[in-house]
């Protein structure tokens, strides 16, 4: 590859302008340390730079432009430029690997505000492997929200419950700051686990079948977030409930051909002192008025609503324009510090990234803890339940342990119940 040839064509794409162009914006260093991820872009670029030749550099800017313009237009070219141009965005617009790419000084973003010191969540206590025990009251297979809630629930009524989740512990700061890693819109490999020893077969579009590994393609392992804790080390944090409707979607809407609508067994009145609950135990920022005069309530949030912003009050103003009610977004985030743990401090990042400061409300510094204290609730991590068995009396879970250490190890717990807690997408495939 021709990096003269390369560079030339890289600040045609994003040429100077008062800030640096892109070579020197981002681009270069992201072509030198991105190692193997980029090894699908560089016979890609290699060959548009021959395509280009090697007296590109030199031609004028209005040359270089038509050039470029011609290899795109040219079948294979086309495949090349459209390389080019994302290994440009990504360069110059997408933080990774510790880089400070010139976009994100040119839109005046920064990972944490001035003068706020990132701390990492504390670890929670786990159990080794070797100790877990051949019987427990209940087997809770996931830890996110569902699987931490019920974790919680049954410690706190004297049940003895082993909690189980694929992932291993991340800290926060192998979770914060990386664009082209982070689970929820990942690129490359993902940084919000599971890891490697968590297999799945990928079926590609033409039916071929692919074994990928979990620190393998983001997109084709799955976009879900895998960590203790699950999708709420890493969500936004909307803390939305149902309106009365969402429970009688049948009876309120009918059911169109192809549709398979259908009404839930309960309605809201009945799950209200659950939400309620849910909400005081997680944490939630809210207030009542146009967003939730809907959904009746028998408790206040825990914490006043987050503060306003300009943009809230732009588009607030122009739903009051047309009539229609708003409010603040009711979020699962310390407003104010709250059971040890601080206050937002309005970091651009929520989606996708774990909280600078721990202020983010999730299972694992949440309900997780609270079943942990009660020394009834072992945390099982890096061990997948690879197979659930239903007896007459008991069920049986079939756990693979250690799943990312070069010694794995089977195991083989009883328990009177088991819950399967893993996701809308994981559940069916355990």
């Amino acid at each position: 590859m021709s990096e003269r040839t390369l560079r030339a064509a890289v600040d045609r794409v994003i040429p100077a302008d008062g800030w640096r162009a892109g070579w020197a914006g981002g681009v270069g260093a992201y072509l030198e340390s991105a190692g193997p991820e980029l090894d699908w872009a560089r016979p890609l670029l290699s060959a548009l730079a021959a395509r280009l030749g090697p007296g590109f550099a030199e031609l004028d800017e209005a040359d270089q432009d038509a050039a470029l313009a011609a290899a795109a237009q040219h079948p294979e070219g086309a495949i090349e430029f459209r390389a080019l141009q994302r290994v440009c965005w990504e360069g110059f617009y997408a933080s990774s690997g510790g880089r400070d790419p010139e976009g994100l000084r040119m839109v005046g973003f920064h990972d944490v505000p001035a003068g706020v010191t990132p701390i990492d969540a504390p670890a929670p206590r786990t159990v080794d492997s070797r100790r877990v025990r051949r019987r427990y009251d209940a087997i809770v297979i996931g830890s996110g929200p569902g699987g931490g809630a019920v974790a919680r629930s049954l410690t706190a009524a004297g049940k003895h419950v082993l909690l189980l989740e694929r992932a291993a512990w991340k800290p926060n700061s192998e979770l914060r700051g990386d664009h082209l890693h982070d689970k929820r819109n990942a690129v490359y490999r993902p940084s919000a686990g599971p890891g490697a020893g968590h297999p799945r077969i990928h079926v590609d579009d033409d039916g071929g079948e692919t074994v990928i590994d979990g620190d393998g393609d983001a997109a084709r392992y799955g976009l879900n977030a895998m960590l203790p804790g699950g999708g709420t080390r890493i969500w936004q944090g909307m803390a939305w409930r149902f309106l009365p409707e969402d429970f009688r979607m049948a009876s309120e809407y009918g059911n169109p051909a192809g549709a398979s609508l259908a009404d839930w067994p309960v309605g809201y009145d009945e799950l209200e002192p659950y939400y309620s609950q849910a909400e005081q135990e997680l944490g939630v920022a809210g207030s009542e008025g146009a967003l939730t005069a809907r959904t009746r309530r028998s408790t206040r949030y825990p914490m006043p609503a987050m503060g306003t912003e300009r943009s809230r009050e732009v588009l607030g103003a122009g739903a009051a324009a047309l009539g229609w009610g708003w409010g603040p977004i009711p979020l699962a985030i310390n407003s104010v510090p709250r059971n040890g743990r601080a206050a937002c401090v309005r970091c651009p990042q929520c989606v996708g990234h774990a909280c600078p400061v721990d202020a983010k409300n999730g299972a694992h510094n949440t309900f997780i803890p609270l079943a942990l204290a009660t020394g009834r609730c072992e945390l099982l991590l890096d061990a997948e339940a690879v197979r659930v068995e239903d007896g007459e009396s008991t069920a049986t879970v079939r756990v693979m342990a250690d799943a990312s250490t070069p010694t794995p190890r089977e195991l083989v717990v009883e328990a009177d119940v088991v819950i399967v807690s893993a996701g809308a997408v994981e559940t069916p495939g355990c």
